[in-house]
């Protein structure tokens, strides 16, 4: 149990970077502390929580902009003589 306590842990802190946000002036020693993993987990009481961390994907974005260009073809084929 203390084999694998030390392991998980040191998996933690070996995932754990400096991030520093995209067109943003300064060192690169400036960034805020994130995990590059995809699975968080905490130790409680001797058992382990694992949680992923990973966003779902949505596809409300993808939708909306093809709509857009769809009601945008429409408008043209109905100014256009036939």
């Amino acid at each position: 149990e203390d084999k694998l306590r030390s392991t998980l842990l040191c998996l933690k802190h070996k995932t754990i970077g400096k991030v520093k946000p995209v067109n943003r002036g300064g060192s690169p020693l400036d960034g805020e502390l994130a995990s590059s993993s995809n699975v968080d987990f905490y130790l409680e009481k001797g058992v382990i929580h694992i949680a992923d961390t990973r966003v779902a994907p949505t596809f409300a974005h993808y939708f909306t902009k093809h709509i857009a260009k769809l009601e945008s073809l429409v408008s043209d084929l109905s100014v256009r003589p036939a």
